[in-house]
């Protein structure tokens, strides 16, 4: 299986199968962003969406996963931002993606576990509602200045606009908000496409894991059956 975006996704985490207990968090994009685990963050093998053996688990304050500041998070265009999240509750707000400093740019669900984009004007997406203890795929597109939230491949939302622009040189941090909206159970393949908006009507979500390899076109095929034939 291959991905025909795979050369703009400029975040892949979680998505590897780690054993349980492990506390390395590896970027699988070709970005390899070197990736800090913080608190109690670890991978955990008690949940994970079909397809996986473990997934990344977030249980005190302070747990979160995070880069160093790169101008790949940093977006002009389209992108979209996706998961596989399972939380256990939702009694206080819950960060998915942080991107700069605290609550600059933050993907997260509400107490009433509405999945929210705030971007200093708090602008709110959720219409449906993420489950709790259910595994669920969640997506934040951007196509052009239109943001849509899907939510188990459907959208969320009425697609709002937006003109702001994720400018700089800015550290990502997953799970945690680097306020006090920390995640609270577990999040997979979290994965983040820059200038391409994977989908723009609803979905079937993708299988798991998440494809590391871009397309093969038949030209390459072709090679690769000569060089096997000599």
């Amino acid at each position: 299986m291959s991905d025909p975006y795979f050369s703009s996704v400029v975040l892949l985490v979680a998505n590897d199968n780690a054993a349980d207990g492990t506390t390395t968090f590896v970027d699988q994009s070709n970005s390899a962003h070197t990736m800090v685990a913080a608190g109690l963050m670890k991978y955990s093998t008690a949940q994970a969406p079909t397809g996986m053996t473990s997934s990344g688990l977030a249980t005190n304050t302070g747990d979160s996963v995070a880069s160093v500041a790169s101008t790949d998070f940093s977006f002009a265009g389209d992108f979209t931002w996706e998961c596989f999240a399972y939380h256990t509750s939702h009694a206080t707000n819950q960060t998915l993606i942080n991107i700069g400093v605290s609550d600059q740019f933050v993907w997260y669900i509400d107490t009433a576990a509405k999945v929210n984009y705030f971007d200093g004007s708090n602008n709110v997406l959720g219409a449906n509602t993420m489950p709790d203890s259910t595994w669920t795929h969640l997506a934040l597109v951007r196509s052009g200045t239109t943001l849509t939230s899907y939510i188990g491949g459907t959208a969320g939302n009425a697609p709002i606009t937006v003109a702001s622009t994720i400018g700089g040189n800015l550290a990502l941090t997953l799970f945690y908000d680097l306020g006090s909206a920390e995640w609270t159970g577990n999040m997979a393949s979290i994965r983040i496409t820059k200038g391409v908006a994977r989908y723009t009507a609803d979905f079937t979500p993708p299988s798991l894991p998440l494809p590391i390899t871009g397309a093969v076109f038949v030209p390459q095929i072709m090679n690769l059956r000569r060089q096997m034939a000599a």
